[in-house]
């Protein structure tokens, strides 16, 4: 299995008593999908791009879209990888 080049983060959010779902699509960056352990055996680094960075995103509270928006950890719905 190839390392994954995405998220796609599930979000609800209420805004001015309406809700809305949305779905908003993080790249995995490059040095983690390296990191990835793809290749079983001995040569596997014991890491996983989607859990690193999910864990990251966590750790941190918020994460953004690369548009300037931000989002709170609260508003996740899903998360799966791509």
């Amino acid at each position: 299995m190839a390392s994954p080049i995405q998220l796609n983060i599930v979000v609800t959010q209420n805004a001015s008593g309406t809700v809305t779902t949305s779905t908003i699509v993080i790249p995995v960056p490059a040095a983690l999908q390296a990191l990835d352990s793809t290749t079983p055996g001995s040569s596997q680094t014991g890491y996983s791009a989607a859990d690193q960075l999910i864990r990251n995103i966590f750790r941190a509270g918020v994460f953004t879209d690369n548009q300037g928006n931000w989002y709170p950890t609260e508003v996740i719905q899903k998360i799966t990888a791509q």
